[in-house]
């Protein structure tokens, strides 16, 4: 991000979603952003102008059980700004990169409060150095709650 003058940020939200059961749900949400730069008439860059994401988790319910969440997230017209050689902001305007990132992750509870999760982001492999998308990232974590 680069800091601006005036920026102003205006836009809509929009989540649904259905238990299939106590175990499976569905989850679809929207996001619709006008973001400018105010000073330059211009679109704000790292924002994109619509964002979707289509959900399916699973959940055993279980103290020491599984649970995994699948999701797909759909950037549109995600405005990438351009740098110069420095590495710092340019002034000429960014460019508008749409892509969707289908990404997977599974937990394992071993307690009520430790867990441990494995994940996959942008399972697809999609690459494209503009919008800093470097392929498949894979996680490990643990989590303990005090």
């Amino acid at each position: 991000y680069v800091n601006v003058g005036r920026a102003k940020i205006d836009g809509w939200e929009a989540e649904a979603g259905w238990n299939f059961n106590d175990r499976l749900t569905f989850k679809t949400g929207a996001t619709w952003l006008d973001a400018r730069d105010e000073d330059k008439d211009s679109y704000l860059n790292n924002r994109s102008r619509f964002t979707g994401l289509f959900q399916l988790s699973y959940d055993d319910q279980k103290d020491q059980g599984w649970s995994w969440v699948l999701w797909d997230e759909l950037h549109y017209k995600h405005r990438i700004g351009n740098l110069n050689a420095g590495g710092s902001a340019a002034t000429a305007a960014g460019t508008d990169h749409t892509y969707n990132l289908l990404n997977l992750t599974v937990t394992r509870k071993v307690s009520p409060r430790f867990r441990v999760y494995a994940g996959v982001d942008n399972i697809l492999d999609k690459k494209d150095t503009d919008a800093y998308l470097d392929g498949r990232f894979w996680r490990t974590g643990l989590e303990y709650k005090f």
